[in-house]
């Protein structure tokens, strides 16, 4: 799930692109490039084996060119089943900065949105582990059943 973006802002390269540091850094994405014109953050697990859509793979680049900041964000999601949480959640990202470069609000107001649909993302179960879960919980009190049943006669 991939999701693109970008906007205008009138901050200079340098600070815009240390506000973008900031500011991912607070949302626990970890910096793995970061120059006058580019970020690059990962956040969440190197495998999408999660069912805890924030531990997911997550990505974000971040480009400045005179004014003008680009953003792609992605998340992989488990076994390649995009949800709509999924976009949700990257786009939320995105319009964060939009909101701190283009609209100027301070950091926790323009993370709120992505804090909101975070909190809202929870765990994602697939049917089929549903079923298994319920096929395992039926085999344990089954033989549950049967062990007290045992004893009881005895």
């Amino acid at each position: 799930m991939l999701v693109e973006h970008s906007f205008v802002t009138t901050y200079e390269a340098d600070m815009a692109m240390q506000m973008v540091v900031t500011f991912l850094e607070t949302l626990e994405f970890r910096i793995q490039h970061a120059t006058s014109s580019e970020v690059k953050a990962v956040s969440g697990r190197d495998q999408a084996t999660s069912r805890k859509v924030i531990k997911l793979p997550q990505a974000v680049q971040v480009k400045y060119d005179r004014g003008r900041v680009s953003i792609a964000a992605g998340i992989m999601p488990r076994q390649d089943k995009e949800r709509a949480i999924h976009a949700e959640l990257m786009t939320s990202l995105a319009v964060g900065l939009q909101r701190l470069l283009a609209e100027k609000l301070p950091g926790e107001q323009a993370a709120a949105q992505w804090y909101e649909v975070r909190s809202r993302a929870g765990t994602i179960w697939f049917a089929s582990e549903k079923v298994a879960l319920v096929i395992l919980i039926l085999l344990v009190v089954g033989g549950l059943f049967a062990i007290i049943t045992a004893l009881a006669m005895h």
